[in-house]
């Protein structure tokens, strides 16, 4: 009876009948409750339908009747290995290990699981302990059934030996691999890895050309047999390689940044180095390394204009960041090359400004000026630094010149009035530059009606003050000390 009952649970387990398979189960255990195999088929009938907690419990029984049982502690490490919870699965499979020392596959197992949660030093130990028991597996003739297994151990033991920095310890294992199966790609392309680690420059081109055989647009092999190319000087290949690469990926900033220095550095073909720096810029235009790469080719192409214009660009990415050294080394060095950049003379004026050198500052903006007379902004540094030594007619002339150049000049017309307001020249120029400023901008509506109320107050025209008062409340109509003022005017 059990026995036919046995043979009943696995054919329902096969035809993925899990729920009758189980109650049979459950049935031959009440006669034999110790059975193991039972209790297994049982395990992974849950299992094969995810059920995995029922798988565990099924597990546990068995190995509280045998906890020497390997196959058990095998089946518990897979069951917890599909739950995510690595530790468990590796305590079981150890154990396994331990209790069969000479099973090759728990030990492949074991192995692949240290792998792939990146212990490496234990990992090259358990696959060595895979190899040593199975010295066959170096030879050819190895059942066709078993040589994908042997040749990803083999391979596996290669990458461990490879990601500890062992290249010349990991090529014989993608050897061996590829002995056994000639298909593996991955298996060719980490053997021209560890040949070109190993500076075996000719090897490494092979083994990437055979990768290119079973994938000819793998961009990582293209890129890397372009790079063995040029660790043999071979610049032509190279940069045919690299080119092959952008036409898979036209967009990929570090392969036009690899063919540029290549123009660059190495076959000094200045024209081409530009055309992909500036496609690099276009990609990613933060890279500050990359202008300093574009100036360089500009420079040794003797074109210093761009030269000037790419130390500009620079100097921008630096005052983005505050750098106020490396901006203003960069456009000193714009000036350097193009003496007559008003725009770099400005800017670093603007520099010295921040750093307190006022002196200096009013230098580089008056070479501004003097280069190009309608730089509007200028004017307004320049008044900006006269007002604050004090030369205060002076500020308002260069203030007055940026409006007449740009009458709308936000920040000059602000300038104007509060200096005009600090100076007590309350005059109808001052409202007048009020009044411009609210019809460009209403940012600082509610200071500037505010403004203008104590304006006509002081002049003592209440009608335009309480107007203006009246304004200011839409903005904030909880300022109490408006409502104090307006109430004092109606008195």
């Amino acid at each position: 009876m059990n026995k036919n009952n046995l043979k009943s649970a696995k054919l329902k387990n096969k035809n993925k009948n899990f729920t009758k398979d189980q109650l049979i189960c459950e049935e031959l255990l009440t006669h034999k409750p110790t059975d193991l195999n039972v209790m297994l088929r049982n395990a992974k009938s849950f299992f094969n339908c995810g059920n995995f907690e029922k798988c565990i419990d099924c597990l546990e029984r068995a190995k509280n009747i045998n906890p020497n049982c390997c196959e058990v502690l095998n089946n518990l490490a897979l069951v917890y290995l599909k739950k995510s919870e690595i530790e468990k699965a590796k305590e079981y499979l150890f154990k396994a290990c331990v209790l069969k020392p000479y099973c090759v596959d728990t030990w492949k197992n074991y192995a692949d699981l240290l792998y792939n949660i990146n212990d490496l030093n234990s990992a090259e130990l358990a696959y060595g302990r895979v190899l040593s028991l199975k010295p066959e597996l170096y030879k050819f003739k190895i059942a066709q059934n078993s040589a994908a297994e042997r040749s990803e151990a083999l391979n596996n033991l290669g990458d461990v030996y490879y990601m500890s920095g062992k290249f010349k310890k990991a090529i014989p294992y993608y050897q061996k691999a590829l002995e056994i199966n000639s298909d593996l790609n991955n298996t060719y392309i980490s053997l021209g890895l560890a040949f070109l680690k190993v500076k075996e420059l000719l090897k490494a081109a092979k083994y990437f050309k055979k990768a290119l055989i079973l994938e000819p647009e793998n961009v990582f092999v293209l890129r890397n047999l372009a790079v063995t190319y040029w660790h043999q000087d071979n610049m032509i290949l190279s940069v045919d390689e690299f080119k092959k690469c952008l036409k898979l990926q036209p967009e990929n900033i570090d392969f036009n940044f690899d063919l540029a220095m290549i123009y660059l550095r190495d076959l000094k073909n200045y024209q081409e180095a530009i055309i992909y720096l500036k496609k690099c810029i276009q990609l990613n235009p933060e890279r500050k390394y990359l202008y300093t790469s574009l100036l360089a080719a500009y420079w040794m192409s003797k074109d210093y204009l761009n030269t000037s214009d790419t130390c500009m660009s620079l100097g921008e990415l630096y005052l983005e960041d505050d750098d106020q050294e490396n901006a203003r080394n960069a456009f000193t060095r714009a000036i350097y090359w193009n003496p007559e950049n008003a725009y770099g003379h400005w800017k670093v004026g603007l520099i010295m400004y921040k750093l307190g050198y006022f002196d200096l500052a009013l230098n580089r903006y008056k070479k501004a000026i003097e280069l190009k007379p309608n730089l509007v902004s200028v004017y307004c540094d320049i008044a900006i630094i006269y007002e604050v030594k004090g030369l205060f007619e002076r500020a308002m002339d260069n203030y007055k010149m940026t409006i007449q150049l740009e009458p709308d000049h936000l920040n000059a017309l602000y300038n104007l009035a509060y200096l005009k307001q600090k100076l007590d020249q309350i005059d109808e120029e001052i409202v007048d530059i009020y009044q411009r400023i609210l019809q460009i901008d209403e940012a600082e509506a509610f200071d500037i009606h505010k403004n203008l109320a104590d304006i006509f107050k002081t002049k003592g025209n209440f009608t335009d003050a309480l107007m203006h008062y009246t304004k200011a409340l839409e903005y904030d109509s909880k300022c109490v000390k408006m409502y104090i003022q307006m109430g004092n005017m109606s008195m």
